[in-house]
Formats: C-alpha cells, structure tokens, sequence
C-alpha cells in the first residue's frame, strides 16, 4: 500500500524484487497486485482526512501540510500523505493517528508519515527531528515515518499545553511548531572551485580552519574501484547503495571510494593516490546490501557488483581534518555534485588541513569510527 503501486521503494532489495517483476510477472497479475490498495473503509478515511488537513506557508517559499487522520492502519498514513503532495500548495506533508491501545496498562502510541519534494528538507531527516525525545523516526529521504510515545510525549509536553486543547489538538500543534523550526532553510557552501574567493570566501570555514580542532583519520581499511576499469570512459553510471542511488560520470581518474558502511563517493585519482596506501589484501565486504551499478547510459546490460571488484586501501596517517559538530542544518555543494551534502545538528563540518576550500560533511555514525582527535 505504502510503495505509490510499488513504483516507490526504500530499501534497495525491495528495489530489485521489484525490477526482477517487471520481467518475470505476467503483466496484467502485475498491474492488479499494483491496484490492490485500499478497503472502502479506507477510502472514507481518506476522504474524510483529506477534508480536514490543514496548509501552512512558511518564508513564503516553504509550504508544509500537517493531516490529522482517525486510527487506522498506519500504512494508510502513506497514501494520505502522498495524495496531499500532490497539491500546489504542499512541499512537506505530515498525516498522523493515534493508535489507542486496548490494554489500559499500557499506553497508547502516535503513528506519523512525512513526505517531502524538496532537496533540502529530507523526509527522513524530518521524521527523526519530530521524534527526537519522544520516539523515534526515519527512512528514505522522499518517504519516511515514525512512532510517539503518548507516555514520554505527556511528561516532556505537559507544562507546554493549554488544558483547552484536546489530545490530537496538541499533537498537531507540538508537528506544527517543530516543522515551523526545521523548515527555516539550511546554511549553504560552495566548496571547491565553485567557493567564492579572496575577501568573499566564508568567514565561518576561515575560522573552523584557522582554530577547529584537528582529527586524525584512523587507518581503517576501506575498498576502491577505478571506475574506468568497469565502464568506458564518459558513460554516466547509477550506483545503488543503502542510503540510496547516486549518479556518477566515469573519467580517467574517476575512482569510486566504499567506506565504512559501504557508502559510495567520488574520488579523483591524484587525491586518492596522495592520502591513501594501497593494500594487498583482499576487500571484504560486510554489510547489509553490497553497492552495485544498476543502470548505464549505454544501455548496457553489464550491471556490475561493485564489492566484486573492489580493491583494498588505507587512509594514510597525513590525511588531518580540521572539524566541529553542526548545531543547526547545513548544506555544502561540491564541485562533483548539484544535489549537495545535507549536514543535520550532530553531524561534522570538516576542510582539510592542507587545503581550506576543501570542505564537507560526515555523518555522526560515520565520523566517531572514522576519525580520533589529535592531542595538542
């Protein structure tokens, strides 16, 4: 119910069940299994939240939706969500029902789905930062959801209600007022060569450069593939990993770097043969879903598993950050990527130590394995 007829998936194994459907399903089974969505009795649960939800404009260009839905199956909260996008006036949708509990010992739970359509205010991200302290949330970047404890939510929220307000009133108002909070647009960088130069460049880098404290990477094995040596050089590949697909153009000294978690990046050669030792020993992989190309520009039909060729590397001991954790949103735009890299609070803003306009994010998860503070 909740994949938009199957067209729409998080995790990369439903991605390929689905594309494996596609050629071995007799289409028209297909297409019914596709339609199969909704009972009449969600269908009046649609109707009836879509009669009610409510739109918000915030900084003219931020536009979010919050829809307040009767219990049912949180799935529903899924479709509920995606017909609302499908208005002008909503660039983020938040549907939610409470889940009464029968057993009166225990409590009762809120179940939310959140939608996005803008590069900048990921699903997933905002899923968790309306859970944050009160449950839990996350997902994919288009298409996320998550859980309240009414328990928690009481105890944490209590002092900040009017007793006017009934129990779904001050749900909605706690969505409203945390996505009045995340919607305010990201700080935004461009690094590299794109980076503004001489008295225009960003004071808050020159600083985190100047006095940000050092990291050392740790000299943890990560994998490689040059991507040359897989597809003719120009051919634009897609790579799906578990945090989703990206898109790369494969150049000479195009190198495609799998770090701790299998996460696929860009690397060009003259900076991956100065920070890095090559190794002998064999790439083992040990993650959930190994990263592998699943469209070409030329139609090949020679998709590839990265992991099955990709050779083993060290980062060597030279390669020093300076780096501090964010306390608000950011965005960076490389000069390899449109799209940018979206820091949220507790994940690191990082430049090099030889090189101020090299600058990035890290992942929380990510930066407290991959790095080690240096002593002074």
């Amino acid at each position: 119910m909740d994949t938009a007829r199957l067209q729409e998936l998080r995790h990369p194994k439903d991605m390929d069940m689905r594309d494996a459907l596609q050629f071995r399903c007799q289409s028209d089974l297909l297409f019914k299994l596709q339609n199969c969505n909704l009972s009449e009795n969600d269908l009046e649960t649609t109707g009836m939240a879509l009669m009610t939800c409510r739109h918000y404009s915030y900084l003219e260009d931020r536009k979010f939706t919050i829809v307040n839905v009767k219990q049912c199956d949180p799935n529903l909260l899924g479709v509920i969500s995606d017909l609302v996008m499908e208005n002008e006036k909503t660039d983020v949708c938040v549907a939610f029902c409470v889940q009464l509990n029968p057993d009166e010992n225990r409590n009762s739970m809120i179940k939310f789905s959140v939608r996005s359509c803008v590069s900048d205010a990921r699903a997933d991200y905002i899923a968790a930062f309306l859970a944050k302290g009160i449950g839990g949330g996350g997902g994919h970047p288009r298409k996320s959801g998550g859980t309240l404890r009414d328990g928690v939510l009481a105890k944490i929220h209590e002092s900040e209600f009017s007793d006017t307000y009934g129990f779904k009133d001050k749900i909605h108002h706690l969505m409203f007022q945390r996505l009045q909070s995340y919607m305010k647009p990201p700080k935004s960088y461009y690094a590299g060569e794109k980076a503004p130069k001489g008295d225009e460049f960003y004071p808050e880098i020159t600083e985190l450069f100047q006095t940000g404290k050092i990291y050392q990477k740790n000299r943890m094995p990560i994998g490689y593939v040059k991507a040359s040596d897989l597809y003719e050089t120009g051919t634009q590949i897609c790579v799906r990993m578990l945090e989703g697909d990206i898109t790369f153009v494969v150049e000479e000294d195009t190198y495609l770097m799998l770090g701790i978690d299998a996460e696929v990046y860009q690397n060009k050669e003259k900076n991956f043969k100065k920070n890095n030792d090559l190794s002998d020993a064999a790439y083992c992989f040990t993650g959930e879903y190994p990263p592998r190309v699943i469209w070409t520009q030329s139609d090949s039909k020679d998709l590839k598993e990265l992991t099955q060729y990709a050779k083993t590397c060290i980062p060597k001991e030279g390669a020093r950050i300076r780096a501090k954790q964010l306390d608000c949103r950011v965005k960076i735009i490389p000069d390899w990527s449109e799209d940018g890299l979206l820091g949220e609070p507790s994940d690191w803003i990082v430049v090099r130590e030889d090189n101020i306009r090299d600058f990035y994010i890290i992942k929380n998860n990510i930066f407290v394995r991959s790095y080690t503070l240096v002593e002074e």
